[in-house]
């Protein structure tokens, strides 16, 4: 069976990340150094990732082991952040998606930029191949 469309989506995030790295203040890039997370998509294309922030960028592992939150958003959320069509902030107010997680109330901030850094450049690679 090949990919979802979110698999692709999120592992195509995972590779145009590079140009983001340069962009995070050096104080959120070490303060999230180790965190790992589980990103569940739901739906009918979405799937589960775990997701390590190593201190330079976001890497994809194989088991939840040290999980520290999850963060839980239905595919067409997905598509609306990768399309431009929703924002981010916006996304976790409306509760689009849900952070979980014993330090969740800490995480959330931290991860809302990270994310926001991550959806522009996803956005900004989509217009250059146009």
């Amino acid at each position: 069976m090949g990919m979802t469309w979110a698999q692709r989506v999120v592992r195509s995030a995972l590779r145009v990340q590079a140009s983001l790295t340069p962009e995070v203040p050096k104080e959120l890039r070490e303060a999230g150094k180790g965190r790992k997370g589980r990103l569940v998509i739901e739906g009918e294309d979405g799937g589960v990732f775990y997701l390590l922030w190593n201190g330079k960028e976001l890497v994809e592992e194989d088991t939840d082991e040290d999980v520290r939150n999850d963060f839980i958003m239905h595919s067409t959320t997905l598509l609306d952040l990768a399309t431009g069509e929703l924002g981010v902030r916006e996304a976790v107010a409306a509760r689009l998606i849900t952070i979980t997680g014993d330090r969740s109330i800490y995480d959330t901030e931290d991860v809302t930029q990270l994310l926001e850094k991550l959806q522009s450049n996803i956005i900004e690679s989509i217009k250059v191949k146009k």
